[in-house]
This record gives structure tokens, sequence and C-alpha cells, in this order.
């Protein structure tokens, strides 16, 4: 079975993050921090805005 869930997994969002902070200088500094670890970052300033995404 775990084979063939395997094949339904899209490997591209393992390394998929969203960060949701308020402040710009704290969603910057984490955004280069995980994308220089090799993930993919999407930013939200705040909950509405990261549940739309």
């Amino acid at each position: 079975m775990a084979l063939k869930l395997q094949e339904y997994i899209n490997v591209d969002t393992k390394n998929k993050i969203l960060v949701v902070d308020d402040e710009d200088t704290i969603r910057n500094m984490l955004s280069e921090l995980l994308t220089a670890e090799g993930y993919v970052v999407d930013l939200a300033v705040d909950g509405l805005e990261a549940v739309k995404r």
C-alpha cells in the first residue's frame, strides 16, 4: 500500500513552506534562511492571507 500511496504524493510539495508573520523583517529573514536550506518559501502577512493560499 505504501508503494501505491507514494505514486500519488507530489514530491515537489515536500519542500514548500508558508511563513506567516506581520513583521516584514521576520518574514524576510525566515524566507532567506529557509530558501538557503532548499525550501520554496511563500509569504503571508496574516492568517487570512495564509488561508487564501
